[in-house]
C-alpha cells in the first residue's frame, strides 16, 4: 500500500508496475492484493486516485478539473470522469455541490471517503 500511496499520481503507474517495484509476479499481487482489500490490483490504485481527488474536492484544491484529475494520475478526463461517476455515482462537480450545499459534517465527508473502499 506504501508504494500505491506514494507513485499513484503518476499516470504511468499501472499494475505491471507495482507488481515490478514490490518485487512479484502480476498473477501474486491479485491474489495478495484481493485478500486484503477485496478488490484488484486496477481497483485499488483506482480507490487511492479517486480518495485523494475527494479530499482535494472537499478542501477546495481543485476548481479545474483537468488539473484535478492530472493531480491524481489520470492522464485522460474522461477516464477519471468514469472512475469517479461509477464508484460515487456522481460527476466531481456534483458531488462537490452536494457536500457544501448540504453542509456536510467531516465525518459524513470521511464516510463517504470510506464508501470508495466498499465498492469493488
Amino acid at each position: 500500500m506504501d508504494v500505491v500511496r506514494a507513485r499513484f499520481t503518476d499516470y504511468q503507474f499501472t499494475v505491471e508496475v507495482l507488481a515490478q517495484e514490490v518485487g512479484i509476479g502480476v498473477s501474486y499481487l491479485r491474489e495478495i492484493v484481493h485478500a486484503h482489500y477485496r478488490m484488484s490490483p486496477h481497483e485499488l490504485i483506482e480507490v487511492v486516485r479517486l480518495e485523494e481527488a475527494m479530499i482535494l474536492l472537499c478542501e477546495n484544491h481543485a476548481n479545474n478539473l483537468y488539473q484535478l484529475c492530472s493531480n491524481v494520475g489520470y492522464l485522460s478526463l474522461r477516464t477519471f470522469l468514469d472512475a469517479f461517476k461509477r464508484r460515487t455515482g456522481m460527476t466531481p462537480t456534483e458531488w462537490k455541490a452536494s457536500l457544501h450545499g448540504n453542509g456536510k459534517t467531516e465525518m459524513e465527508i470521511e464516510k463517504a471517503v470510506k464508501l470508495l473502499w466498499m465498492k469493488t
